[in-house]
């Protein structure tokens, strides 16, 4: 039934324990960061600029910062790259992750195309 212990069958290597999903999740959440570094500047300035009235006066740069990190960080674009993911690691016959410097490499590449 896939319940009990090792079955060695495909399904159970395919699978992601929590700690690798935790995992996925700050890689993606590091592309987020790099693609939207215009949108979190923008907000930062003002947040400078604006002290304390920030909630107020920085609604739009909040917006638009929240946008940007929404549309890489949402639970469709986490499938997508889990997936993505996943087929990397069949090919290559590895199960270690890449390091962060080759991730937001790899993620420029991808934009670029």
């Amino acid at each position: 039934d896939g319940t009990g212990g090792k079955d060695g069958g495909r399904e159970s290597r395919l699978k992601w324990s929590k700690r690798a999903e935790q995992h996925l999740r700050g890689e993606l959440n590091l592309i987020a960061r790099n693609n939207c570094k215009a949108e979190m500047k923008g907000f930062a300035d003002c947040a400078k600029e604006s002290g304390l009235m920030v909630v107020f006066s920085c609604r739009q740069h909040n917006a638009a910062m929240n946008s940007c990190l929404n549309r890489y960080t949402n639970e469709d674009e986490f499938e997508k790259y889990r997936l993505m993911r996943t087929k990397e690691l069949e090919e290559k016959g590895a199960d270690a992750p890449k390091p962060p410097s080759e991730i937001l490499h790899f993620s420029t590449r991808e934009q670029n195309k």
